[in-house]
């Protein structure tokens, strides 16, 4: 090979090389520039913040990106092996974010719900990978030209995390009451329970929706109950009840639904087709007095239960769901 040849490899060849260089470069910056960390707001933090919950990490679905998400972000990482810097990097997103699929559930759910929306992909927000989550993936996957599947892999998860780091603040209960408030206003429509009532009801019954299992969003029971207009099964489970002014803790039976809206119309149905509760329906414009008329009737075996349900209402002006 002549020098002039030799030359030219060389000058090839390095410049390969000064390509690799620069792009492993460009890739190791990539993986440590930060996602998300302190004063980000808006959905992908409440997502973030749905993930670390699915990890057990104590820290509140508020939106915001402060001291507590970063403490908690540290404690993931640390207890993975990562950095603890308190910053979610590419590393620390892969690791919260294994695949879902129909059929899964959790609060992990719930965060690819999220992710959703802010993807422009409207959906409710609850611990169900159901037929309608699946729907609004694959919406997704045709979207971005992904592979239509269905499931949420890492290409998914990647494409659902992209967006700006500031955003309206959405909190657990902004998205509870969202993805309840259809379903309350039409068993108001149906049964004339007023949509705060059952919204404030739910709320409490199960802390944001957190707690009901079968998708029993009222602790409605087996036992005792007019036929109903949606098909459920009995499970029981442990369950706290006040009894001669204490609280105390029983095994009790209790439905399971196919859905949340299932389990607010035959709440609303349970209502209406009870005698014993028929004043309250004299009411069915005043959220208040409604809750009151419940209490009278027995509904709760809880001493405060209609002013606790009152303070929901006020604090969260569920009141507009009834106008």
């Amino acid at each position: 090979m002549r020098l002039p040849q030799i030359r030219l490899v060389l000058l090839l060849v390095s410049a390969v090389l000064v390509t690799t260089v620069v792009a492993n470069l460009a890739a190791c910056q990539q993986a440590a520039t930060p996602l998300l960390t302190n004063g980000a707001t808006g959905l992908r933090v409440t997502g973030l913040q749905w993930l670390l919950n699915a990890e057990r990490a104590d820290v509140g679905v508020t939106g915001t990106y402060a001291g507590q998400t970063a403490a908690a972000v540290r404690g993931f990482q640390g207890a993975s092996g990562l950095e603890p810097t308190g910053e979610v990097d590419r590393a620390t997103f892969t690791r919260l974010t294994p695949d879902a699929k129909l059929g899964d559930r959790g609060l992990r759910v719930r965060a690819v719900q999220t992710l959703l929306n802010l993807q422009g992909q409207p959906t409710g927000v609850y611990d169900d990978f159901d037929a309608a989550t699946a729907e609004k993936v694959r919406a997704f996957h045709a979207a971005k030209d992904l592979d239509d599947t269905g499931a949420v892999d890492r290409a998914t998860w990647d494409a659902l995390f992209e967006g700006e780091s500031t955003g309206p603040t959405v909190s657990e209960a902004d998205q509870f009451f969202e993805t309840i408030a259809p379903h309350a206003r039409e068993a108001k429509h149906a049964f004339g329970v007023p949509a705060a009532v059952s919204m404030a009801q739910s709320a409490q019954e199960t802390g944001w929706g957190r707690s009901a299992p079968g998708n029993n969003y009222f602790g409605v029971k087996c036992h005792g109950r007019p036929a109903s207009v949606v098909k459920y099964d009995c499970i029981d489970h442990r369950t706290n009840e006040w009894e001669n002014g204490e609280k105390i803790e029983i095994t009790d039976s209790f439905r399971t639904y196919a859905s949340m809206r299932d389990s607010v119309m035959d709440y609303a149905n349970f209502l209406k087709s009870n005698s014993r509760y028929a004043p309250a329906f004299r009411f069915s414009n005043d959220p208040d007095a409604f809750a009151r008329e419940l209490q009278v009737a027995g509904y709760a075996t809880d001493p405060t239960y209609a002013d606790s349900l009152i303070d929901i209402m006020k604090q969260r002006d569920l009141y507009a769901y009834d106008r």
